[in-house]
C-alpha cells in the first residue's frame, strides 16, 4: 500500500496534466476547432487577395 501511495505522489503531476488536458480538450475542443478553421480560411483569403486585406502603410 505504501509503495502505491508513493508511486501516486511521484506521478501526481503527470496524472493531473493528463486529466486536465483531456478535460480542456473536451471542454474547448469545438471552440478551438472552429477557431482553427476560421484562421485557415482567413489565411487562404489573404493569400488570394493580399492587397485588399493589408492595412495601408503610414
Amino acid at each position: 500500500m505504501l509503495v502505491l501511495f508513493e508511486f501516486v505522489l511521484d506521478h501526481i503531476d503527470d496524472v493531473l496534466a493528463i486529466v486536465c488536458g483531456q478535460f480542456l480538450k473536451v471542454l474547448f475542443g469545438r471552440w478551438i476547432d472552429g477557431w482553427m478553421k476560421r484562421a485557415a480560411a482567413r489565411k487562404v483569403v489573404q493569400e488570394q487577395q493580399p492587397g485588399e486585406l493589408l492595412l495601408p502603410s503610414a
